[in-house]
């Protein structure tokens, strides 16, 4: 998890971005996690094309597992944020 936002060259600069911003708390939270949750799954479908290249089943189930369960958290969170705001927190088709 640390090497994805590591990993993400402009992130450091976003977050005090967000953090300066006058907008509420749980926007900044909203796109903090919808930032960091997009990029776990990016992660993980690259570790999905190479346990399919390398023909590795158990790690594509266990990448596959993982997919699962940040998209479930996505959805679970945007919900919350849904209810909470009355707004959409992000497009799934985007996950950003």
């Amino acid at each position: 998890m640390r090497a994805l936002i590591e990993d993400d060259e402009d992130i450091f600069d976003w977050i005090r971005d967000i953090k300066r911003s006058d907008q509420p708390e749980i926007d900044t939270l909203k796109e903090f996690f919808g930032r960091v949750t997009a990029r776990i799954l990016e992660y993980g479908e690259k570790e999905v094309e190479l346990a399919r290249a390398m023909q590795d089943h158990g790690s594509l189930v266990e990448v596959q597992i993982k997919m699962e369960t940040i998209k479930t958290a996505r959805k679970i969170s945007a919900r919350g944020y849904e209810i909470a705001t009355g707004r959409t927190a992000w497009d799934e088709q985007d996950r950003r």
